[in-house]
């Protein structure tokens, strides 16, 4: 059988994960590092026993742009019973031809984002699940915190797990102490919200750094830095191995992996064009043109 499950966050995309692997073994591919040949060709093959494979493709960015998928294609006409492929990524584009046959033909899962009710009641049931008493109130200012993002949400209650220990009854105080606004985590999350291109997240966050008067230059730089780290990697992946990219670059494994995959959403003369606005707009900031938030919206405004 073949699953789609669609979800901005990690922990939502896992959990629905478990329900369908119902305990059993199974083998994550990621797309990012592989291909659709290889993907269809493991898919296809079964050994002598007829032994049932559960395959679960995370990063699956070739639903949300448009790519080669005939190879996918053929294969979704007439799909091997002894393996399932689950299909795991943050966005789909629904007009494009491999979705549509997902979506009519076998089971397609979008799951909406969280509100923030919705997160503190699951953090309430997580907390209870493993023996701890949290308040409404404690889980509420954890979802504040966390910018209304349940992974990051999630994260902090783990991390509260941790000071304690042990189940015990959860101190308001000590949630207000224990999760505190990381500036640096919320200025990454914006990053990412532009990158990814989603306007309303981008501005919503922008307000609450507004509130903690953070530097619209730094926000500018770390932009720049994005996009030009992007253009690099979709330059040079051709041409140098993974182990040689991140030498040059000087950065780990898994910001390689989320740089491959981001800069896979744009071509090179979009990330190009990022990066001259930028510079633009830095230096009609810097020569008083414009104001530096206004500057920011208006780029934002452009994604």
């Amino acid at each position: 059988m073949i699953y789609l499950i669609v979800n901005n966050s990690y922990h939502i995309i896992d959990e629905e994960i478990k329900k369908l692997v119902d305990n059993n073994k199974y083998e994550v591919i990621d797309y990012l590092k592989s291909s659709l040949e290889d993907i269809v060709m493991e898919a296809n093959y079964t050994d002598l026993f007829l032994s049932k494979k559960i395959m679960v493709i995370k990063n699956a960015v070739f639903l949300s742009t448009k790519s080669d998928t005939k190879v996918l294609d053929k294969y979704l006409e007439n799909p091997n019973l002894n393996t399932d492929i689950i299909f795991t990524c943050e966005e789909v584009d629904e007009r494009l031809k491999i979705v549509k046959t997902i979506k009519d033909k076998f089971h397609y899962n979008i799951i909406k984002p969280l509100y923030q009710k919705e997160i503190v009641s699951r953090l309430l049931d997580i907390a209870k699940k493993n023996g701890y008493v949290l308040s409404i109130e404690s889980a509420t200012y954890i979802s504040k915190s966390s910018l209304d993002n349940y992974d990051i949400a999630y994260n902090n209650l783990e991390k509260i797990f941790l000071y304690y220990s042990k189940p015990c009854k959860i101190e308001d105080n000590d949630v207000i102490n224990l999760v505190s606004m990381s500036l640096e985590e919320n200025n990454f999350k914006f990053i990412d919200a532009v990158i990814n291109k989603n306007i309303n997240e981008s501005f919503r966050i922008l307000n609450d750094l507004k509130i903690k008067k953070i530097e619209p230059l730094s926000l500018f730089n770390l932009l720049a830095r994005e996009y030009r780290l992007m253009l690099i990697v979709t330059e040079e992946y051709r041409n140098k191995s993974k182990r040689e990219l991140l030498n040059v670059l000087n950065i780990k494994d898994w910001q390689l992996d989320k740089l491959l995959k981001n800069a896979s959403c744009y071509t090179l003369e979009e990330l190009e064009k990022k990066i001259i606005l930028l510079a633009d707009y830095d230096y009609d900031i810097k020569v008083g043109k414009i104001d530096k938030w206004l500057a920011l919206e208006m780029f934002i405004l452009t994604i």
